[in-house]
């Protein structure tokens, strides 16, 4: 039980850590919001940028959360 908690730990701090990594990638730079607003998307208050290679970090994902869903099902 001690060895499956210990993995459990170093899981979250993982998804954490990459959360934070993928937020500070799709986060709209003081540049993006001062140009036009053609790739910028407003999530809550969070600007976030959806166009160019961007888009792949997104779609990628989608398609692990959709995978994730399945799997725990």
């Amino acid at each position: 039980m001690e060895i499956a908690s210990g993995f459990l730990v170093i899981g979250l701090l993982m998804t954490l850590a990459g959360a934070i990594l993928i937020y500070k990638s799709l986060r709209a730079s003081p540049h993006d919001l001062a140009g036009d607003n053609d790739g910028v998307k407003y999530i809550g208050n969070i600007p976030i940028v959806v166009n160019g290679g961007r888009r792949w970090i997104l779609a990628a994902l989608i398609i692990t959360g959709v995978l994730i869903v399945y799997l725990v099902t």
